[in-house]
Protein backbone atom coordinates (compact mmCIF):
# COMPACT_ATOMS: atom_id res chain seq x y z
CA UNK A 1 0.00 0.00 0.00
CA UNK A 2 1.68 3.21 -1.50
CA UNK A 3 2.05 5.85 1.60
CA UNK A 4 0.19 3.67 3.94
CA UNK A 5 1.70 5.43 7.08
CA UNK A 6 0.50 8.64 6.06
CA UNK A 7 -2.66 7.13 5.56
CA UNK A 8 -2.77 5.24 8.36
CA UNK A 9 -2.33 8.47 10.77
CA UNK A 10 -5.10 10.14 9.07
CA UNK A 11 -7.67 7.19 9.11
CA UNK A 12 -6.47 6.16 12.65
CA UNK A 13 -5.66 2.90 14.26
CA UNK A 14 -9.23 1.12 14.38
CA UNK A 15 -9.90 2.76 10.90
CA UNK A 16 -6.80 1.53 9.90
CA UNK A 17 -7.06 -2.12 10.98
CA UNK A 18 -10.00 -2.22 9.06
CA UNK A 19 -8.79 -1.14 6.08
CA UNK A 20 -5.73 -3.70 6.32
CA UNK A 21 -8.32 -6.66 7.31
CA UNK A 22 -10.61 -5.89 4.45
CA UNK A 23 -7.48 -5.53 2.05
CA UNK A 24 -6.52 -8.82 3.53
CA UNK A 25 -8.88 -10.30 3.10
CA UNK A 26 -9.59 -9.57 -0.87
CA UNK A 27 -5.98 -10.30 -1.02
CA UNK A 28 -6.52 -14.05 0.08
CA UNK A 29 -9.66 -14.17 -2.22
CA UNK A 30 -7.95 -12.94 -5.28
CA UNK A 31 -5.22 -14.95 -4.69
CA UNK A 32 -6.81 -18.31 -4.24
CA UNK A 33 -9.02 -17.78 -7.18
CA UNK A 34 -5.70 -18.07 -9.07
CA UNK A 35 -4.50 -20.73 -7.81
CA UNK A 36 -1.61 -19.00 -5.85
CA UNK A 37 -0.39 -19.09 -2.44
CA UNK A 38 -0.45 -16.06 0.21
CA UNK A 39 3.09 -16.39 1.56
CA UNK A 40 2.79 -13.80 4.17
CA UNK A 41 0.69 -10.21 4.99
CA UNK A 42 2.73 -7.54 5.85
CA UNK A 43 -0.32 -5.10 6.84
CA UNK A 44 0.89 -2.66 4.28
CA UNK A 45 2.26 -5.39 1.78
CA UNK A 46 2.27 -9.12 0.85
CA UNK A 47 4.11 -11.90 -0.32
CA UNK A 48 2.65 -14.22 -3.12
CA UNK A 49 3.44 -17.13 -4.90
CA UNK A 50 2.15 -18.73 -7.88
CA UNK A 51 2.49 -21.77 -10.29
CA UNK A 52 2.83 -19.63 -13.45
CA UNK A 53 3.55 -15.87 -14.47
CA UNK A 54 0.46 -15.92 -16.09
CA UNK A 55 -1.78 -16.63 -12.95
CA UNK A 56 0.89 -14.04 -11.27
CA UNK A 57 -0.58 -11.29 -14.11
CA UNK A 58 -3.96 -12.44 -13.42
CA UNK A 59 -4.59 -12.12 -10.28
CA UNK A 60 -2.35 -8.32 -10.44
CA UNK A 61 -4.55 -6.88 -12.36
CA UNK A 62 -7.61 -8.36 -10.75
CA UNK A 63 -6.14 -7.42 -7.09
CA UNK A 64 -5.41 -3.67 -8.63
CA UNK A 65 -8.95 -3.53 -9.59
CA UNK A 66 -10.24 -4.30 -6.76
CA UNK A 67 -7.94 -1.39 -4.85
CA UNK A 68 -9.05 1.18 -7.60
CA UNK A 69 -12.37 1.60 -5.43
CA UNK A 70 -10.40 2.26 -2.59
CA UNK A 71 -8.91 4.88 -0.95
CA UNK A 72 -5.54 3.35 -1.39
CA UNK A 73 -3.48 2.75 -4.21
CA UNK A 74 -0.68 -0.47 -4.17
CA UNK A 75 1.98 -0.91 -6.44
CA UNK A 76 2.73 -4.39 -7.68
CA UNK A 77 5.78 -6.14 -9.04
CA UNK A 78 6.28 -9.64 -10.32
CA UNK A 79 9.42 -11.49 -10.87
CA UNK A 80 9.80 -15.41 -11.69
CA UNK A 81 12.63 -17.12 -11.01
CA UNK A 82 13.71 -20.26 -8.52
CA UNK A 83 13.70 -19.82 -4.68
CA UNK A 84 14.52 -21.11 -1.42
CA UNK A 85 11.13 -22.57 0.79
CA UNK A 86 11.15 -23.19 4.20
CA UNK A 87 8.25 -23.90 6.43
CA UNK A 88 6.65 -20.80 6.46
CA UNK A 89 8.73 -18.20 4.16
CA UNK A 90 10.20 -17.72 0.34
CA UNK A 91 13.91 -16.48 0.44
CA UNK A 92 16.62 -15.91 -1.98
CA UNK A 93 17.37 -12.87 -4.80
CA UNK A 94 14.19 -13.93 -6.70
CA UNK A 95 11.78 -12.45 -3.53
CA UNK A 96 14.10 -9.81 -3.49
CA UNK A 97 14.20 -8.97 -6.79
CA UNK A 98 10.53 -8.81 -7.04
CA UNK A 99 10.50 -6.54 -4.07
CA UNK A 100 12.93 -4.06 -6.15
CA UNK A 101 10.56 -4.75 -8.96
CA UNK A 102 7.18 -3.71 -7.56
CA UNK A 103 9.38 -0.61 -5.71
CA UNK A 104 9.70 0.66 -9.43
CA UNK A 105 6.04 0.90 -10.10
CA UNK A 106 4.05 4.10 -9.71
CA UNK A 107 0.77 3.90 -7.44
CA UNK A 108 -1.63 1.65 -9.16
CA UNK A 109 1.17 0.27 -11.28
CA UNK A 110 1.80 -3.32 -11.78
CA UNK A 111 5.66 -3.91 -13.12
CA UNK A 112 6.91 -7.39 -14.46
CA UNK A 113 10.89 -8.51 -15.19
CA UNK A 114 12.10 -9.39 -18.01
CA UNK A 115 11.33 -13.21 -17.14
CA UNK A 116 8.17 -12.77 -16.44
CA UNK A 117 7.65 -11.22 -19.53
CA UNK A 118 8.98 -13.71 -21.77
CA UNK A 119 7.29 -16.46 -20.09
CA UNK A 120 3.57 -14.42 -20.20
CA UNK A 121 3.77 -14.27 -23.55
CA UNK A 122 0.43 -12.65 -24.96
CA UNK A 123 -1.80 -12.41 -22.84
CA UNK A 124 -5.59 -12.40 -23.78
CA UNK A 125 -7.51 -8.75 -21.66
CA UNK A 126 -3.93 -7.97 -20.63
CA UNK A 127 -2.32 -5.16 -22.54
CA UNK A 128 2.04 -4.97 -21.73
CA UNK A 129 3.35 -1.06 -22.13
CA UNK A 130 6.83 -0.61 -23.76
CA UNK A 131 9.93 -2.10 -21.43
CA UNK A 132 12.30 0.63 -19.88
CA UNK A 133 15.53 0.04 -18.62
CA UNK A 134 16.25 0.59 -15.03
CA UNK A 135 18.50 0.54 -11.93
CA UNK A 136 16.81 -1.76 -8.68
CA UNK A 137 18.45 -0.90 -5.34
CA UNK A 138 20.81 -3.19 -4.26
CA UNK A 139 21.03 -5.43 -7.46
CA UNK A 140 23.89 -5.30 -9.65
CA UNK A 141 23.37 -3.85 -13.40
CA UNK A 142 20.58 -2.40 -15.22
CA UNK A 143 17.23 -4.54 -15.51
CA UNK A 144 14.49 -4.36 -18.08
CA UNK A 145 11.09 -3.93 -16.36
CA UNK A 146 7.55 -3.65 -17.97
CA UNK A 147 4.62 -2.16 -16.99
CA UNK A 148 1.00 -4.00 -17.56
CA UNK A 149 -1.67 -1.86 -18.39
CA UNK A 150 -4.46 -3.14 -16.65
CA UNK A 151 -7.42 -0.49 -16.48
CA UNK A 152 -8.61 -1.66 -19.90
CA UNK A 153 -11.38 -4.88 -20.25
CA UNK A 154 -11.39 -7.41 -17.60
CA UNK A 155 -9.24 -10.25 -18.32
CA UNK A 156 -10.21 -13.86 -19.23
CA UNK A 157 -8.66 -17.01 -18.16
CA UNK A 158 -9.09 -18.37 -22.06
CA UNK A 159 -5.97 -19.36 -23.36
CA UNK A 160 -4.89 -17.06 -26.19
CA UNK A 161 -3.25 -20.39 -27.75
CA UNK A 162 -4.59 -23.99 -27.79
CA UNK A 163 -1.56 -26.43 -27.32
CA UNK A 164 -2.06 -29.99 -28.74
CA UNK A 165 -1.47 -32.81 -25.94
CA UNK A 166 2.17 -34.15 -25.97
CA UNK A 167 1.89 -37.70 -27.49
CA UNK A 168 4.01 -40.50 -26.85
CA UNK A 169 6.58 -42.44 -29.08
CA UNK A 170 6.96 -45.88 -28.21
CA UNK A 171 9.89 -47.66 -29.66
CA UNK A 172 9.04 -51.34 -31.59
CA UNK A 173 10.30 -54.79 -29.90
Amino acid sequence: IVDSTVLAQSVGDAAWANIIGSHETAIRHIVGSHGGTVVKLLGDGSMLAFESARAAVRAAVEIQRACDAEPYAVRIGIHTGEVIRTADDLLGLTVNKAARVAAAAAAGGIMISSTTRDLVGQMEGVQIGEPKIVLLKGLSDAHQITPVEWKGPTPTDTPTEVLAPPTSTRAGS
